[in-house]
């Protein structure tokens, strides 16, 4: 019995160790991450630090992988307060816009090969981003080009936002949603989505795609 005991003793331990070691490298991490970037970290800010780097999977290994350029971006958000990614308008229920909705946030997309032209408009903030190679929703720190986005620009977006009828104008989607043309409209308390691919796409449509991701360019360039 007393055999037993020791072994269940020893077994316990061991299980323990991965978990203390876990929590010990989880700090080192966070340590290491506020060290790369120097940023000034109080305890809740070390803890959305924390948070980030568990949900974003990121490992020692990865971290070490990070240019200083993306991971102070990282920092910059996260002290700020700002997203980094805007999922919800690509993975939420789309919902029809109620009439009058304010527009509060715009996600295009359009597959170009095995590239993904992009484009993130956050009205609220004030913020846009843009990409001609990346789906800028997914991670906003990714983007080629961010900038202000300024009242010009944003009157720009939601005229011709305001020029399309999104769900008149959705084919029929062939294959993955990668590849399917997205635009993706958030208001308070829901998302509009439209996905287009395959027959049926009008050139109406693709022309107001193109010129958003367009003016996107342009404002997160700083030239409108």
């Amino acid at each position: 019995m007393r055999n037993r005991l020791a072994m269940l003793i020893v077994l316990a331990l061991a299980l323990a160790l991965p978990l203390a070691a876990r929590g010990e490298g989880a700090d080192v991490l966070v340590e290491t991450f506020i060290q790369r970037t120097g940023i000034q970290a109080d305890a809740a800010l070390r803890e959305k630090i924390g948070t980030f780097l568990r949900e974003k999977y990121i490992t020692p290994q990865v971290l070490d992988m990070i240019d200083d350029a993306l991971l102070q971006s990282y920092a910059r958000h996260l002290s700020e307060g700002l997203p980094i990614d805007y999922a919800a308008l690509l993975d939420d229920p789309s919902q029809p816009m109620p009439e009058g909705a304010k527009v509060l946030r715009l996600a295009v997309l359009l597959p170009q090969g095995a590239t993904m032209e992009s484009l993130l408009a956050d009205f609220e903030r004030g913020l846009v981003y843009y990409d001609e190679n990346w789906p800028v929703p997914q991670d906003v720190c990714r983007a080629q080009y961010a900038g202000t986005l300024s009242d010009a620009a944003a009157a720009a977006l939601l005229k011709q936002l305001d020029g399309m009828t999104l769900e008149d104008q959705c084919g029929e989607i062939v294959g993955v949603e990668f590849s399917a043309i997205r635009v993706a409209v958030g208001w308070e308390g829901g998302v509009t989505r439209c996905m287009a691919g395959g027959e049926g796409i009008s050139e109406a449509f693709l022309d107001g795609v193109s010129a958003l991701l367009a003016t996107g360019h342009a404002a997160a360039q700083g030239d409108l």
